[in-house]
C-alpha cells in the first residue's frame, strides 16, 4: 500500500508525540516517588527530633499503717490556715505539703509528753533541701534538721555539737537521708536523757546530754515553744502520716 508524503509525516508525528508522553510520564513517577520518600523521611526527622520527654509520675501516696493502741495521728489535728506560721501550707487528699520557702514554718498544735515517739513517711516531691522538725526535749524546744546544704548533711542545734561524735553523742551525720519523689520513714523517740532520730532505720542523731546546749536557729521559732512544729527551706516535701505515742507522761492539744 503506497503513502502519501502527508499521511507518513502524520504517523512520525504522532509516534514522536507518544515517545514523548512515555517520557513525561516516567519523569513524573519518578518525582513523585522522590517527593514522598524525602516527605517521610522528613517526617522520621521531625518525629525524632520532636520526642516528647519522659512523663514521671507523680509520687504514690504511702498507705497508712494500723494503729497501735495508744498511738495518735497527728495530721487530722493540723489545719494549715490556723498551724502555718511562715509559707503556704497545704493539706491535699490527706497528705500535707510543706512550701517551697525560705523558713517555711507549721507548729504542730501538741504538747508532746516528756516520753514519747514520733513516726512518719516523708517523701522529697521538689528541689533538695532541708525538712526541719521542732522537737520538745526535757521541756525544751530544739531543732533537727535533715538533708540541709542542699542535701548533704543533717544535724541537730547544740552549741558546741561540732560535726560528728561529740560527749553529747551523734549531733551531725554527713550524706543524703531522702531520696527524691522515694517515701522513707521517719522515726523519732524522745525519751528522759536521749533523743534519737532513724531514716528506714539507720540512725542519723543520738543525742544523750541535758537540755542546756540545744537551740533553735535565728527565724526557725515557733509561738508556742511547748509544741512540736515542722519547717522547710526552699523544698517541698510530702508527709503521708505523722503520729505520735506517749511513753512516759500525758500528752494535751491546745484545740
Amino acid at each position: 500500500m503506497n503513502l502519501s508524503r502527508r499521511h507518513l509525516n502524520i504517523l512520525l508525528f504522532g509516534s514522536l508525540l507518544l515517545f514523548g508522553a512515555y517520557i513525561v510520564r516516567g519523569w513524573l513517577h519518578e518525582s513523585d516517588s522522590s517527593s514522598e520518600q524525602k516527605a517521610a523521611t522528613g517526617s522520621e526527622k521531625g518525629t525524632s527530633s520532636k520526642a516528647p520527654a519522659p512523663v514521671h509520675p507523680a509520687p504514690v501516696p504511702v498507705p497508712v499503717p494500723a494503729l497501735g493502741k495508744d498511738t495518735i495521728p497527728l495530721l487530722e489535728r493540723i489545719d494549715p490556715l490556723k498551724d502555718g506560721i511562715a509559707g503556704t501550707w497545704t493539706m491535699r487528699d490527706g497528705r500535707l505539703l510543706t512550701p517551697a520557702d525560705k523558713w517555711a514554718r507549721l507548729q504542730i498544735p501538741c504538747l508532746p509528753p516528756e516520753e514519747y515517739d514520733l513516726e512518719g513517711a516523708i517523701t522529697r516531691t521538689e528541689k533538695d533541701d532541708a525538712l526541719m522538725l521542732g522537737l520538745v526535749y526535757q521541756g525544751r524546744q530544739c531543732q533537727i534538721i535533715l538533708d540541709g546544704n542542699a542535701g548533704k548533711a543533717s544535724w541537730m542545734e547544740v552549741k558546741g555539737g561540732g560535726h560528728g561524735v561529740t560527749p553529747l553523742g551523734v549531733t551531725f551525720f554527713e550524706g543524703h537521708v531522702f531520696a527524691k519523689d522515694k517515701p522513707a520513714q521517719l522515726q523519732i523517740a524522745v525519751r528522759k536523757s536521749r533523743l534519737t532520730v532513724s531514716v528506714d532505720s539507720f540512725r542519723i542523731i543520738d543525742y544523750i546530754g541535758p537540755r542546756g546546749p540545744l537551740f533553735i536557729a535565728e527565724h526557725w521559732e515557733a509561738p508556742d515553744s511547748r509544741t512540736l512544729y515542722l519547717g522547710a527551706w526552699e523544698t517541698v516535701f510530702a508527709i503521708d502520716h505523722l503520729r505520735v505515742t506517749p511513753v512516759q507522761g500525758t500528752l494535751r492539744f491546745l484545740r
